[in-house]
């Protein structure tokens, strides 16, 4: 019996001593650094394996990039830099309560879409992108000079171990994979580079504005397409992130209607009288008139003069931008513009205008 007893004292003090060696914060404070899945408690343990949690955990955690890629380097300096620290510990009755300071580099935040792919980021930040990689090559980067961001992660630190909730995680997974399988039919539609083609191409040139009336091409089914997923997606999640959807169907309902009144436009304007004389200055310019019957309002047109010779051949063009402007119905009015080359403007005999693109 007192054998016994002496094997309880020390088995009670071993234990003691262990969990003096790892308190909670210690524990809380090792798994935010490396996500192990040996500190998780039981419960956590019993939602998914060892082999499953790292690779779930990985595909967040672990460096996104292959070796051979440019900005690997940059991306596991810039890992490199993150930190962690104890902020508090509030021991309850059943656990202990441990939030956890995770400091990283603003940069990282800022070109992360940029190191994954870089036709996620816009023509600016992909510019300093670039110099940031460069400067970082050349070993020109002095941490000192970097800011770094801070965010809490907050821990439930058990006796077993540490609990993250891995079975509301795994449901978050679930919902979002359905979301995934929802969305999928839209993808194409919602590729954020054809999202951003469409700003890039609200321009006022020629070239942009026939392309973007070719993107317009069966917009209207695509749009319908994108509300009825958004739809879908709603009913799984009320609270889903909807920015790409919202940035699309903002840009080509815009597009939809400006495909509408273009092609409106270019039934209800017509010219008449266009004519090349001399302007008070004595240069050739080219002078008309105009009447638009269409009803639909047309805020800026952009023109295209085609100069004809006496065989009726093309012999210059002219784009004349913000030709005119706040368009209505049943407006009239004048038009006077110089012309660019004074010896072709001499050998035209005829003059026809049209409209390139419209704002």
């Amino acid at each position: 019996m007192r054998m016994f007893s002496q094997r309880l004292s020390l088995f009670l003090l071993a234990l003691t001593l262990s969990s003096c060696s790892n308190p909670p914060e210690k524990q809380a404070l090792e798994f935010a650094k490396t996500n192990n899945y040996n500190l998780l408690s039981e419960r956590d343990k019993s939602v998914y394996s060892e082999k499953k949690f790292n690779e779930i955990w990985s595909s967040v955690y672990k460096l996104q990039l292959e070796p051979t890629s440019e900005y690997y380097l940059l991306e596991k300096y810039l890992n490199g830099l993150i930190r962690h620290q104890v902020k508090s510990v509030e021991t309850l009755d059943k656990k202990t309560k441990v939030v956890v300071l995770e400091i990283y580099p603003k940069v990282l935040s800022d070109f992360l879409l940029g190191i994954i792919d870089t036709n996620l980021l816009g023509e600016d930040t992909t510019q300093k992108l670039v110099n940031f990689n460069a400067l970082h090559k050349k070993g020109l980067i002095d941490t000192a000079d970097i800011k770094f961001l801070e965010r809490e992660l907050s821990f439930d630190v058990y006796p077993d171990g540490v609990f993250i909730d891995l079975a509301e995680i795994k449901k978050k997974i679930e919902k979002s994979d359905s979301i995934k399988s929802i969305i999928k039919p839209v993808d194409e539609i919602l590729d954020l580079e054809k999202i951003t083609n469409i700003s890039l191409l609200m321009g006022d040139t020629q070239d942009d504005f026939n392309t973007l009336m070719e993107f317009a091409k069966g917009i209207d089914e695509d749009i319908q397409k994108v509300e009825s997923i958004q739809k879908l997606v709603k009913e799984v999640d009320p609270e889903y992130d909807f920015w790409f959807f919202e940035q699309y169907l903002t840009k080509a309902r815009e597009v939809s209607v400006l495909e509408k009144k273009f092609n409106h436009l270019k039934r209800g304007l017509r010219f008449r009288k266009l004519n090349i004389s001399r302007s008070d200055d004595g240069e050739l310019a080219l002078f008309g008139n105009y009447v638009y019957t269409g009803s639909m309002n047309v805020k800026i047109v952009h023109g295209l003069a085609s100069f004809y010779d006496d065989n009726g051949v093309v012999i210059y063009k002219q784009e004349f931008k913000y030709l005119l402007s706040d368009l209505f119905e049943g407006k009239e009015g004048s038009i006077g513009k110089k012309l660019a080359d004074q010896y072709v403007a001499g050998k035209t005999v005829r003059v026809t205008i049209e409209p390139f693109a419209i704002r």
